[in-house]
């Protein structure tokens, strides 16, 4: 998601008009969905990690959520920023 979110920003600060990007966004969000791992798994594997813990499995899972989630208000801000220049 980072990764796509990064490169979205990159072809904004090239230039590209929104309409330009919309195929663009298209091919970069298929090529990272064929490389990325799982989410799922990702955070089995986390859980694994952190079995040793006492944490609470859905703890965890709403924190990842939360990251994201402020990730992209982050990158959001910074589009609109970057229109506004």
């Amino acid at each position: 998601m980072r990764e796509f979110l990064e490169q979205v920003v990159e072809l904004i600060k090239k230039g590209k008009l929104p309409e330009d990007l919309t195929e663009e966004i298209s091919e970069i969000s298929e090529e990272l969905v064929r490389e990325e791992i799982n989410e799922e798994e990702f955070v089995k594997e986390l859980m694994g990690l952190l079995s040793g813990f006492r944490v609470n499995p859905f703890k965890i899972e709403e924190e990842i959520e939360r990251c994201e989630e402020e990730y992209i208000r982050n990158i959001a801000l910074r589009i609109l920023n970057m229109k506004r220049d």
